[in-house]
């Protein structure tokens, strides 16, 4: 039995053995969630309300699950519940934001976001779901000033690095982004998406051995990281090192079978060797 499922028996045991102390059905509704159970997680929290349905946190737990549930207008009300029950609670005025912003409601997100993080700067989620938002509606400009804004609490934090660096090149401000894939890779090396941009930036000036060099990293942290392998065959290639080439395309080509661009560079690298 491993050690997920292990957790489960044991919350199972402990809610039939208490089933009037909120407490356990919380940490059983927490680990629900966090292993993707989203219907199990609802029933469990749902149940600690029942036994305690003015405790603040539970209703902004509550909140949160039916947000990864997509159940907005629920998470709207549980999160309104939340704050009557403790005003400044930045977690629950957070929640109501991304609710809000999963109703497409984004004027109304964009200041409970605000709200929030005045209330607690240091809420990492919180500051990337807000450039995000701006991101996904084109408006990199405001996601590029909530991410220099995240970065004066959490200069050292590499996802909120990694996505200043995209809203950056989005902008067109390479050598700036780079920096910022640079710094979240030195936060937190396996980032297989920041050496992934690295090695985009270096394609781009055709820099082709520091390319690989990313590249190469990249799939090594995330091995089924296709378009990382792709251009680290492509890199390969531009190097004339046919030999590593072929490795990375029959990889591609064993994965993707119906690929048809994999296959024709796996040929052509072979037949590079073949002349």
């Amino acid at each position: 039995m491993c050690i997920r499922d292990r957790y489960i028996k044991t919350y199972n045991t402990a809610v039939k053995s208490n089933p009037f102390d909120w407490r356990f059905w919380q940490r059983q509704a927490l680990l629900y969630s966090e292993i993707g159970y989203d219907d199990k997680s609802l029933q469990s929290i749902e149940q600690a309300l029942n036994i305690l349905p003015r405790n603040a946190v539970l209703n902004y737990q509550y909140a949160a699950i039916l947000n990864k549930c997509g159940r907005f207008n629920d998470a709207i009300l549980a999160s309104s519940r939340a704050l009557n029950y403790k005003p400044d609670f930045a977690e629950a005025i957070y929640q109501s934001a991304l609710a809000f912003k999963g109703n497409g409601n984004f004027d109304a997100a964009d200041k409970l976001f605000d709200q929030s993080l005045q209330l607690d700067s240091n809420m990492k989620n919180a500051w990337i779901d807000w450039g995000i938002m701006f991101e996904s509606n084109q408006q990199t400009n405001n996601a590029e000033t909530v991410y220099a804004k995240a970065l004066e609490s959490l200069p050292n934090q590499p996802d909120v690095n990694y996505r200043m660096g995209v809203s950056l090149q989005t902008l067109g401000k390479h050598e700036s982004a780079l920096r910022h894939f640079k710094n979240s890779i030195k936060y937190q090396f396996k980032n297989p998406l920041a050496h992934f941009q690295i090695g985009v930036y270096y394609v781009g000036r055709k820099q082709y051995e520091e390319a690989v060099s990313s590249f190469n990293e990249a799939v090594y942290i995330k091995p089924d990281f296709s378009d990382a392998r792709f251009n680290l065959g492509v890199g390969l290639i531009k190097l004339e090192k046919y030999n590593r080439a072929i490795v990375e395309f029959e990889k591609l080509t064993n994965q993707h079978p119906e690929n048809q661009e994999f296959l024709q560079y796996l040929n052509y690298s072979r037949s590079k060797l073949r002349k």
